[in-house]
């Protein structure tokens, strides 16, 4: 018995801060800050290999294949600003 409630307690601390982080709770506003809720839905275009190519998009245009990258209400969370990023990132690189 004294296992038992040994593992029971365990595992019961390991839970509840896994389920306390919401994104949603801790929102700004609207924008593209993490955290923040997205006021429209975005989009990029990715290459045959997955990668991201061109900028972020507001609406899917011409061909080639597409990924929504955050849905317009959503709160914006780390791999959203990954996924919005390299857009700035490209257009700087190839000023450099």
């Amino acid at each position: 018995m004294a296992a038992r409630s040994s593992k029971s307690s365990d595992e019961t601390p390991e839970q509840p801060p896994m389920q306390a982080v919401r994104p949603q709770q801790y929102s700004g506003g609207e924008g593209w800050e993490l955290g923040q809720v997205a006021p429209e839905d975005r989009f990029r275009q990715i290459d045959d290999e997955g990668r991201f190519v061109g900028e972020a998009q507001a609406k899917v245009s011409g061909g080639g294949r597409w990924v929504q990258v955050v849905t317009k209400g959503s709160p914006i969370t780390p791999d959203v600003v990954r996924g919005l990023a390299p857009a700035e990132a490209d257009a700087e690189g190839g000023d450099a």
